[in-house]
Formats: structure tokens, sequence, C-alpha cells
């Protein structure tokens, strides 16, 4: 009997310990279950979030690309506008009541008019120029500044001042300058122009009712002087044209 007692016994226990191995089991199972659920769930949230962050950042840079084309446009537009205004002279010489006169208008009016006579004068002086540049003939700035300063002192006596004759003439002293130039190359290879005192003597003889009274000989010899040398120049310019080859696209009227 206690044999029997013993065994009934020795069955309860293991049953109750299998009861509690399968309850330890089963909570485990739970656990890893619940676990499981817990990173499954913790995994997928992120997803959704990057996936609407990222949405969010690409609209974002979107607009932001498109913020920054607009404002680019924007200055282009601003910048060409300001160098279309700054060269408006240019294309347009005036405006007659919001009416523009072109430039070009302008341009082929004076061509019309005097395109022939300046097309004459640019040929006679790079002809000379070239011809001073194979004799290698230079003018210095002190002869510059002689020839400058003569027509000043002429200019004063006769009341008036170097910057009210260019206005006049409409000339800068830049060309006013480039014409001393082009004069004192042209004399120096025509060469010194001489007068006697009987060519001077002569002239006052034959011209004393034209000439004005007080007219001194130094006077008729310096006008005698540059008589000649004009016509040395004259002479000088036509054998430059005589030999030179020179072609023309460009006909103007000349009447």
């Amino acid at each position: 009997m206690a044999t029997k007692s013993s065994s009934a016994k020795n069955k309860k226990t293991a049953a109750k310990k299998s009861i509690s191995s399968k309850s330890v089991t089963m909570t485990s199972a739970k656990k890893t279950t619940k676990s499981s659920h817990k990173n499954e769930s913790l995994n997928e949230q992120p997803v959704g979030v990057m996936s609407v962050s990222q949405s969010s950042m690409s609209t974002r840079l979107g607009g932001m690309q498109i913020k920054r084309s607009y404002i680019i446009a924007v200055l282009a537009a601003i910048i060409v506008l300001v160098v279309v205004y700054s060269i408006r002279s240019w294309f347009i010489a005036a405006l007659v009541n919001g009416q523009p006169i072109y430039r070009w208008d302008v341009v082929n009016q004076l061509e019309q008019q005097y395109g022939d006579q300046e097309m004459q004068s640019l040929v006679t002086q790079a002809l000379i120029k070239q011809e001073a540049n194979k004799r290698h003939i230079t003018v210095t700035q002190q002869e510059i500044n002689s020839q400058m300063s003569t027509i000043e002192n002429n200019l004063k006596k006769q009341g008036e001042t170097l910057d009210a004759a260019l206005q006049q003439q409409h000339m800068t002293k830049q060309q006013l300058t480039d014409q001393i130039v082009l004069q004192q190359e042209i004399q120096k290879m025509v060469g010194n122009i001489a007068v006697s005192d009987q060519q001077v003597k002569d002239y006052m003889d034959q011209n004393k009712g034209s000439l004005p009274a007080g007219t001194t000989t130094a006077q008729v010899k310096q006008q005698l002087q540059q008589q000649e040398l004009q016509q040395k120049e004259q002479q000088f310019v036509t054998n430059l044209q005589t030999h030179a080859h020179i072609t023309s696209w460009v006909n103007y009227y000349s009447g």
C-alpha cells in the first residue's frame, strides 16, 4: 500500500511539472509572439513616417527650386532692362512725343549728305599715316604742345578761347590733337618752305591796293609760306592717291 501511495504521488508531481513546463512554454511563446508583434509594429511605423517625411522633403525641395528659378528669371530680366536702358542711345537718337528717331536714320541722312566728303578725308588721312610710318616720321608731345599754344594765342587775340572755338566747330580736344599730328607729319614729309624777301616785296608791290593798312612784311611772308605749303601738300597727297590701290564698296552721292 505504501508503494502504491508513493507511486501515485510521483505521478501527480510529474503531472504538475509537465503542466508547469507547458505553462512556461506557453508564457514564453506568448512573450515571443508579443515581442514579435511589437517588433513588427515598430518596424512598420518608421517606414510610414519616413515615407511621409521624404515626400514632404521632396515637395519642399521642389518648391525651393521653383522659387530659385523664379528669382533667377526676375534678376535676368532686370539685368536685361538695365543693359538695354544704358545702351539706348546706340539705337535711339531722340524721342518726339514718344515717337523714336532711330540712330541709323540719322547716320543714313548724314551719309547721303556728307558721305563722299568724309570718305575722301578718311582716305587722305590713311594715306598720310601710311607714308609717315613708312618713313618712320613721328611727332613729339613737345611739338603738339607748341602748336596748341600757338592756336590758343591766336584765338586770344581774337577774343576767343580754345574751348569755345572747339564747341563751335563741334570738335573735341583729342580731335584737334589728331589734326595737329597729321599736319605735322605731312609738313615733315613735304619739307621746309622757303620764301625769299624778294618774293615778299614783289607780292606787296603787286597787291598794294588789296592789302589791309598796316600789313607787315612778316605777315606777308607767313601768308606766302602757308600758300606754298598748301600747294605742296596738295601735290603730295595727289601723288599718294595716284600710286595707291583704293577699293571702295560704298558709292556715296556727291553733288
